[in-house]
C-alpha cells in the first residue's frame, strides 16, 4: 500500500480583522520550520515543496519595504536562475526535461504547441518561465483564467535565436526521442482563449523549423516539448546512441 504523502500549504488574509496567517501539511519532518514564514506588519510567505530557505526571509524583507505580492514573487523567482517548472501531468515530459538539463546545463523549460502554420509553429506556456530563458527581466501580472480566482501570471519574453525542441516517447520497453532544430523569433500578438480580458501575452516563440512543419507534425508525441537554446542535435544523438534510444 502506498501511503499518501502530498504537501499542501495555504496563505490567508482577513482584511476586516487585519489578520493573516499561513499553514502547511506534509509527511515531511518539521516542515513547519521551512515552508511558512510570517511577520506582523509585513506579510506571509509560503514556499514548497523543496523549499528554497532564502525565499522566506527575503520575501518578508521585500514585503516590509512595501512591495506588492506580485512584485515580491517576481523578484524571488528572478533571483533563482535554476528554478524550473515541470510539464503538467506529464511524466515523460519531466524526464525529458531532466535529460536536457543534465546534457546541456540549461534550465530546460517546457513549451506547449498552440498553432502549426505553413512555415513555422507557435509554442508558448501559461506557466512560470525560468530566468535563464527570459529576454530581459522576469515579468508577472495579475490575471484570471475562466472561473478561477485571480492569480499571478508570468508574462516574460522568451529569448529568441537558434533552438532545439525535443520529447521522449515509448512503446512498451522501447524509447525514442523526437528532436528538431529551428530559429525562434518574437511571436506576433496572440492569446489563449479563456483568460480575462485584456488577455495576457503569454511567454512564447514562433519557431521556424529546419524541417517541413508537416513532416514534424506527423511525429509530434505530445503537446509539451522541452526547449534548449542552440543546436543540440549532435549532443542528443550521442546520448541516444549510448543508451539505445531511437532518435527521430
Amino acid at each position: 500500500m502506498i501511503r499518501p504523502c502530498h504537501t499542501y500549504s495555504i496563505a490567508a488574509l482577513d482584511p476586516e480583522a487585519g489578520e493573516m496567517g499561513a499553514a502547511v501539511q506534509s509527511h515531511w519532518f518539521s516542515v513547519g520550520s521551512v515552508v511558512p514564514w510570517a511577520e506582523s506588519g509585513a506579510g506571509v510567505v509560503v514556499t514548497q515543496s523543496f523549499a528554497n530557505l532564502s525565499f522566506g526571509p527575503r520575501g518578508l524583507e521585500l514585503l516590509r519595504h512595501g512591495l506588492p505580492a506580485g512584485k515580491v514573487l517576481e523578484a524571488l523567482l528572478a533571483e533563482d536562475p535554476g528554478l524550473c517548472v515541470v510539464p503538467e501531468n506529464d511524466a515523460l515530459g519531466a524526464v525529458t526535461q531532466l535529460l536536457v538539463r543534465h546534457l546541456t546545463g540549461q534550465a530546460a523549460a517546457y513549451l506547449e504547441f498552440y498553432e502549426f502554420m505553413e512555415d513555422r509553429l507557435l509554442a508558448g506556456v501559461p506557466d512560470f518561465v525560468p530566468p535563464q530563458v527570459v529576454e530581459g527581466e522576469v515579468r508577472v501580472l495579475p490575471s484570471r483564467f475562466g472561473l478561477l480566482g485571480e492569480g499571478v501570471l508570468n508574462v516574460s519574453r522568451v529569448k529568441t535565436g537558434e533552438v532545439t525542441l525535443c520529447r521522449l516517447t515509448h512503446t512498451g520497453d522501447r524509447y525514442a526521442l523526437h528532436a528538431v532544430t529551428g530559429r525562434g523569433v518574437e511571436p506576433r500578438r496572440w492569446e489563449e482563449a479563456g483568460w480575462a480580458q485584456p488577455a495576457p501575452q503569454l511567454p512564447g516563440l514562433e519557431v521556424i523549423l529546419d524541417t517541413p512543419v508537416e513532416e514534424f507534425a506527423q511525429l509530434v508525441m505530445s503537446q509539451h516539448y522541452i526547449l534548449a537554446h542552440g543546436r543540440q542535435l549532435e549532443l542528443l544523438a550521442d546520448f541516444c546512441r549510448l543508451t539505445g534510444i531511437v532518435l527521430l
